[in-house]
């Protein structure tokens, strides 16, 4: 939702993953998404929160014309903020793809 309450969705692929050329972040990270690791499920949610969470505070300060004008600007937003907040964890976005604005159910502002 933006500053001006209109509700959308933003669709994101993020691929995210350990820096490589660190040992003891590769160690740990495939220890974390282990499957036999009941702690796998818990950096999935960590990962997923930092990103819905970054992209939910940078919309709600824009204006839905400040997003839709400036897409290229706020995807390298989006990727900027996210990437700071994983760097704690030692974590690197290999890839992102942030797809089109799309609206919710009964809140048709992009048809």
């Amino acid at each position: 939702m933006n500053v001006e309450k209109l509700p959308f969705f933003l669709s994101a692929v993020f691929t995210i993953g350990p820096c490589a050329d660190d040992d003891e972040s590769l160690n740990k990270y495939t220890k974390l998404i282990s499957s036999f690791d009941k702690r796998s499920r818990h950096l999935n949610d960590l990962v997923m929160g930092i990103i819905e969470g970054e992209t939910c505070v940078l919309a709600a300060s824009m204006t839905m014309d400040e997003i839709l004008k400036g897409t290229k600007d706020f995807k390298k937003e989006v990727f900027d903020k996210v990437q700071w907040e994983l760097n704690h964890f030692r974590l690197w976005i290999y890839n992102a793809n942030v797809k089109q604005l799309v609206d919710v159910p009964g809140h048709e502002y992009f048809s």
